[in-house]
């Protein structure tokens, strides 16, 4: 019978991508950041929403990028090209370019020291950390997120909680349920105290996740359905990963129908931002739902959708 799971760490992994970078920093670095962006020359200027506009695909960003390459060229800042760095590196990332997304990280991380950019420091190991946990190499991916969580913590950012997301994501691809599960609390705590109702959402997702995992179903109900409740107040978009793991959760008990029904709402609710990265996982939970109605023929229709589709 097919498996669901590696094709959900992996859209895991994209969540933890996608929803990184947007989280609101301290109230006192926000201040600092709009007021050192007023006094930047129009070109760093397009630094400050140029992550937004990367996540959007904006048909901008390759212009801006070019600009911003050659503007450091002429007009040589450690500080700022570090951060810039890390945004390339951010948007690489997203293109599934893995390899040049490394090289941007590793040079941003030599201008951040020199120019003593502590924030873009501490990014460019959390983006090592994505990087490192893809290719498998979960134990530097831990190395890397804990150093940049440390960083993090020094300077008081709430950029933590990105961290925190990258890192249950490390436990969910070790399959190690339980250290998930552990780790899931005290993201949770952390989200609560920084007032994070999105955060706070996506640490019930991961302890209803690993809830799942452990076969804990009633608990794992409870906590994705707090998942819902708080990512639908806060707009969530991408809360069709909740869907897709209540879905999970009703096939393991068997409960078809109910599956089936959150399989919908997870596809409306990704049709509405246009967000694609799902339908090779959801194709697997409706094959997994026709062979356990013995409907063989339907089952080998959607693998044959699903051999369209890069997960």
């Amino acid at each position: 019978m097919f498996n669901v799971k590696s094709a959900v760490k992996h859209l895991i992994f994209l969540i933890v991508v996608f929803i990184g970078l947007p989280l609101k920093t301290t109230l006192a670095f926000q201040e600092k950041l709009s007021s050192s962006n007023a006094t930047l020359p129009p070109k760093l200027a397009l630094l400050s929403g140029l992550k937004e506009r990367i996540q959007q695909n904006d048909p901008s960003v390759k212009a801006e990028v070019k600009e911003l390459t050659q503007y450091f060229t002429e007009y040589p800042s450690d500080y700022h090209h570090a951060r810039f760095l890390n945004l390339k590196a951010y948007h690489d990332i997203l293109k599934q370019d893995y390899v040049s997304a490394y090289q941007q990280l590793l040079d941003a991380r030599e201008y951040a020291k020199v120019g003593n950019n502590k924030l873009a420091l501490a990014e460019s190991f959390r983006l090592e950390g994505f990087i490192l946990d893809f290719s498998g190499e979960h134990g530097r991916a831990l190395d890397a997120l804990n150093h940049s969580l440390e960083l993090y913590n020094q300077l008081n950012s709430n950029q933590v909680l990105s961290v925190y997301s990258a890192m249950g994501n490390v436990y969910a691809s070790l399959n190690d349920f339980e250290k998930l599960l552990s780790f899931s609390h005290r993201y949770l705590s952390s989200a609560q105290r920084l007032e994070s109702s999105e955060n706070e959402g996506i640490a019930y997702y991961y302890q209803g996740y690993a809830h799942k995992e452990l076969g804990n179903f009633q608990e794992a109900k409870v906590n994705l359905m707090l998942a819902d409740e708080l990512l639908i107040d806060t707009n969530y978009p991408f809360i069709g990963i909740v869907y897709g793991s209540m879905a999970e959760l009703h096939i393991a008990q068997g409960n078809i129908n109910e599956a089936l029904k959150n399989l919908n709402k997870a596809a409306e609710a990704d049709r509405k931002v246009g967000f694609k990265y799902t339908e090779g996982p959801r194709l697997l939970q409706l094959v997994e739902i026709h062979l356990r109605r013995g409907e063989v023929e339907l089952g080998i229709s959607e693998l044959e959708s699903l051999s369209l589709i890069h997960i």
